[in-house]
């Protein structure tokens, strides 16, 4: 079982997920706005995301961190998996009325900082091509773009989308940043 550790960042502590934090996951599971590009469907009720968060919290096999902002749990930052040559592929998601106020990247910044301690390298991230906030995003955080896949097809939405992958380079990471 993998152990997701706390870290604290200036406005936000990145804890692991527990089965209380269902309500504040229903709330950006559930909106049309954020679950507009990810490849999944929004909740209809909480109980769709108390089943997500017991699944996330018996399994843990990956590392993935609940943001805690001002006492709610208003996102998450979550390793995927593992991927070839010490890197890791990155998913995130921020309720909506949190965007743009750079939380999202002072979350990001804290995890690579752990991720280059524990050994990685790099990191990636896909996301839909439509999806310009994700984009810039990962732009402001020191990705580039890698590819383009066009037309995966996304079973649970049945629509097909184009995804693009962008990479970051952890080894650039210096120790005054962190």
């Amino acid at each position: 079982m993998v152990v997701t550790p706390l870290l604290k960042t200036e406005r936000m502590i990145l804890r692991p997920f527990q089965r209380i934090d269902a309500p504040f996951l229903f709330l950006w599971c559930s909106s049309k706005e954020v679950t507009k590009y990810l490849f999944y469907l929004p909740h209809k009720t909480e109980a769709d995301s108390l089943r997500l968060l017991e699944s996330w919290t018996k399994k843990r096999k990956h590392l993935s961190w609940a943001m805690e902002y001002q006492n709610e749990v208003i996102g998450e930052i979550e390793i995927i998996k593992n991927l070839p040559e010490h890197g890791f592929m990155l998913g995130y998601t921020l309720r909506e009325d949190k965007w743009h106020q750079g939380l999202m990247s002072e979350g990001l910044k804290k995890v690579f900082e752990y991720m280059k301690e524990e050994g990685y390298l790099y990191a990636l991230a896909e996301t839909d091509e439509r999806n310009v906030n994700s984009i810039n995003l990962l732009k402001h955080n020191g990705f580039f773009f890698v590819s383009k896949e066009e037309g995966r097809y996304i079973a649970k939405k049945a629509e097909t989308v184009d995804v693009v992958k962008y990479k970051k380079d952890l080894t650039t990471i210096n120790q005054a940043e962190m």
